[in-house]
């Protein structure tokens, strides 16, 4: 059994997929299988996964039976299909540092915690991410449920957690959570584990690409509203202010990291 099950859901990704692929192979932790669920590409993708898992017996390529036209659905396939203590998410888009998995593992272990993520740095030139950047300490900070709430700090190509927690909270794949699936789920988490530990260095290379599903604005600020009025505990009389005031915190610090601080 691995250590570790890193879940990869891809949809027309081709331009990117080998890379981010070959960027968990160079993993320091090799102890880990590599599932990766097609969301019915239309393009070379799937075939370029299925080229690598022949040369690598670590992959496993599985293909979704519809499209579900955003990430949720494919990530509890493969969810459901790891073997592994810890679930790791990666986007088919996005890269990892060399030792984020096992920074990671070992920030788990000295807090006793079952969810870690870390810092992600935004980038559009593939030279602007280190993926071997020499990292000689890092410092750890504790997100709690109310943090998390407020001030999203989760990229979820940073996420491992434990495979328990992972089956028991899956992603919500309704279209009216079409790319906030996340901040739902990690928000049903948190209120469930109380915290979890980050990383506080950037372990992950988040890719800015035209046409991404968060690319639309409009449909984002509702789907960040109603994920935030259907988050468990939110329902109250007392807390219908709280929805908008969340969205507008979300929306403001996301004009602040793309425009300024171009990191998560």
């Amino acid at each position: 059994m691995p250590l570790v099950s890193v879940i990869i859901p891809v949809y027309n990704a081709e331009s990117f997929i080998k890379q981010t692929i070959e960027s968990v192979q160079s993993q320091t932790i090799s102890d880990i299988e590599i599932i990766i669920v097609d969301d019915c590409s239309t393009d070379k993708s799937l075939q370029i996964c299925m080229d690598l898992a022949i040369k690598d017996s670590r992959i496993e390529v599985l293909k979704s039976e519809r499209n579900f036209g955003c990430p949720g659905g494919p990530r509890n396939i493969g969810v459901q299909a790891s073997s592994g203590a810890w679930v790791a998410f990666l986007d088919a888009d996005d890269l990892w540092h060399v030792k984020k998995l096992e920074l990671q593992l070992n920030a788990l272990r000295s807090n006793n915690a079952k969810f870690c993520s870390s810092k992600a740095q935004l980038f559009i030139d593939d030279n602007d991410f280190l993926l071997d950047r020499n990292i000689y300490e890092f410092n750890q900070k504790k997100i709690s449920y109310l943090s998390q709430m407020f001030n999203y700090q989760t990229p979820t190509s940073s996420v491992i957690l434990h495979r328990s927690l992972a089956l028991s909270e899956p992603f919500l794949e309704g279209i009216d959570f079409k790319a906030r699936e996340d901040i739902d789920c990690w928000l049903r988490i948190h209120k469930r584990i109380k915290q979890s530990v980050k990383v506080d260095d950037y372990l992950v290379g988040y890719r800015k690409v035209d046409g991404q599903i968060s690319g639309n604005k409009i449909a984002m600020i509702y789907r960040t509203y109603y994920c935030y009025k259907n988050t468990s505990g939110l329902e109250t009389k007392f807390f219908n202010i709280l929805p908008f005031i969340l969205t507008l915190s979300h929306l403001l610090r996301a004009f602040y990291i793309r425009t300024l601080k171009k990191s998560i």
